[in-house]
């Protein structure tokens, strides 16, 4: 296989990974959290506006929860979610998307391809998430903003920049980033 390497621009704020750490549940179903986790969330919501809610898997994912309220979102219930890189990686490219979006004023929508330095070395693509995978893989979005919110899937591109929502987008890179796998490898319920 040859070698392919994604770089990731870290948030340059205040975010850091320790405090990523209180953000990850680690083998638990996403229903069992403690009212005070959620209140923990709740207070990055009420901070910030928004969070990064993360998984260790496996496999490991990520989604946002209350981007829509902080104005990127195409409609007031768009959510992002990624998987398939570590979790550092999926959090810091969640914080560079957010920030590329608010400095230059763009909403997310399905189709929307992101590039600059600032975020990756690679193009991305945003793709819709059905109202099925939303549901299933963003129950603690469902309980912290008391809706069913839309979902855009990060997607990055093979060496040859064929994205996995294309024919020809070679492995793994079409595996590691199908939501299929979360729900076959048990991570989510």
């Amino acid at each position: 296989m040859r070698s392919f390497a994604i770089w990731i621009r870290w948030p340059a704020a205040r975010s850091s990974f320790p405090e990523v750490l209180s953000m990850i549940i680690e083998n638990a179903a996403q229903e069992d959290v403690s009212d005070e986790y959620l209140e923990h969330c709740r207070g990055l919501m009420r901070e910030s506006g928004w969070y990064v809610q993360a998984f260790m898997g496996p496999p490991a994912f990520c989604y946002t929860v209350g981007l829509a309220g902080v104005g990127i979102g195409a409609t007031t219930d768009t959510e992002l979610l990624i998987c398939g890189l570590d979790v550092r990686a999926m959090f810091g490219l969640l914080h560079a998307i957010h920030r590329k979006c608010e400095e230059e004023r763009l909403r997310v929508r399905a189709g929307m391809r992101l590039e600059g330095s600032e975020l990756a070395n690679v193009p991305l693509k945003l793709s819709l998430v059905s109202a099925q995978d939303a549901y299933s893989h963003m129950p603690l979005a469902r309980r912290l903003l008391g809706r069913q919110p839309w979902a855009l899937q990060v997607l990055w591109p093979d060496p040859k920049g064929v994205f996995p929502d294309e024919p020809g987008c070679e492995e793994p890179f079409a595996s590691l980033q199908s939501l299929a796998l979360l729900r076959t490898q048990g991570a989510l319920q």
